[in-house]
């Protein structure tokens, strides 16, 4: 177990200015449920809403395009970058964004942290940064999970954007989330998770695995963890994380179901005594057979599918006490 003597731990999260340099080739749209409310008309030049559902850009060809999606979210970036349109790129951003386009809401969580297009509220800035997590935006799931981690995450300006509490398995599902996409930052603090404990069994080996990802990504902190952590494994066990690191590729964004809410599942129910089998992210007989006896113990019917509602109860039995959290080690964060 890695130990260090530094009291509590503040992640810095990277710069929302430094982030804007990973927006790149992050356009897939999701189209979700209608609103109850009619849908306004196009504006002149606006692009019409699609009348099917988008996979995301990873997952489809050209007979799949999004293109009214894509197109708002394009003219949208243009907008950002010249900085004399802001106004015009947040309403291309909410347009994408509403046809469930998760880089256009992180854009959108951006305007309202820095003031850029619109008033700056540091609320509507968390709100927009969970709406793109959940669309699957790899730089938002990592940024809801620093949130779960230091009870907040930071917006620009230093405004707290994401008021959520503590709480280390759900912070290392969202880091799973971003990590699976190939989101260094998110890489590292899956890692770090693995390696303290946090949310997550300890496993030394899963954790060098991640934190040779994030360190081979160039992302900084992530060669201090891979040095300290490094001595500690065998040679074997070196070589198969490292093995397992070179074999792994980066997945599109999950499903509802994907491997990091799967073990999220896993860990919360093995901590309430239901034992869901190995905490390894597959969805087998005994992980089910766990989830039909939890809503036994709640008096309901034992169906064992892992629905929202199973998934928001177990969230909340989730948190647990910030003292019982195993503190990283000096000079890593």
């Amino acid at each position: 177990m890695l130990s260090a003597t530094r009291a509590k731990p503040r992640l810095a999260p990277l710069a929302w200015a430094a982030a804007l340099a990973l927006a790149a080739g992050l356009s897939g749209c999701v189209l979700p449920p209608a609103p109850d409310r009619a849908r306004r008309p196009a504006a002149p030049g606006e692009p019409a809403a699609p009348s099917v559902a988008c996979l995301p850009a990873a997952q489809r060809s050209g007979a799949q395009a999004c293109p009214a999606a894509d197109s708002a979210f394009a003219r949208g970036l243009a907008a950002w970058r010249s900085r004399a349109g802001d106004a015009d790129a947040i309403r291309w951003f909410r347009h994408a964004a509403a046809q469930g386009n998760g880089a256009a809401a992180y854009f959108v969580s951006i305007g309202y942290a820095e003031g850029r297009g619109v008033r700056r509220d540091p609320a509507k800035a968390g709100s927009w940064l969970k709406r793109a997590a959940a669309l699957g935006d790899a730089r938002a799931e990592y940024f809801v999970g620093l949130g779960y981690t230091n009870g907040r995450a930071r917006t620009g300006g230093g405004g707290d954007g994401l008021a959520v509490p503590r709480n280390d398995a759900i912070a290392a599902r969202w880091y799973g989330k971003a990590a699976d996409q190939g989101n260094a930052p998110g890489q590292y603090m899956l890692g770090l998770s693995y390696a303290l404990g946090w949310g997550l069994p300890e496993d030394e080996v899963a954790a060098y695995k991640w934190l040779w990802l994030a360190a081979k990504a160039k992302y900084g902190p992530a060669e201090g963890a891979l040095a300290t952590l490094g001595p500690r494994l065998t040679v074997l066990q070196r070589a198969h994380a490292a093995a397992m690191a070179r074999a792994w590729r980066p997945q599109p964004p999950g499903t509802f179901a994907d491997p990091p809410t799967v073990r999220f599942v896993q860990m919360t129910l093995a901590r309430l005594d239901f034992d869901p089998g190995p905490i390894d992210g597959k969805f087998g007989p005994r992980t089910e057979g766990a989830i039909a006896a939890y809503e036994t113990s709640l008096g309901e019917h034992g169906s064992g599918h892992l629905t929202a509602k199973v998934l928001k109860r177990l969230e909340a039995a989730a948190e647990q006490p910030i003292a019982k959290r195993k503190q990283a080690f000096e000079g890593v964060w």
